[in-house]
């Protein structure tokens, strides 16, 4: 995803860059605390949880298994 300076401004901020979305599409094992799931008003394992991350961010990613 990309913003630029011609894009509205999201929330408070006027935010540029290369952003990439990570969706968690199975949140049925978390904590139904999660902070997430009380800013979002969903309930556990219902949606799916997704956020951005800058350009340069490090993410780990499990493959599935294959036995």
């Amino acid at each position: 995803m990309e913003l630029s300076s011609n894009d509205p401004p999201i929330g408070d901020e006027n935010l540029m860059g290369t952003f990439m979305a990570a969706c968690h599409e199975d949140t049925s094992s978390w904590s139904s605390e999660h902070l997430s799931f009380h800013l979002l008003k969903v309930l556990l394992g219902t949606v799916p949880i997704c956020h951005f991350l800058k350009k340069g961010t490090v993410v780990y990613v499990s493959s599935p298994s294959t036995s």
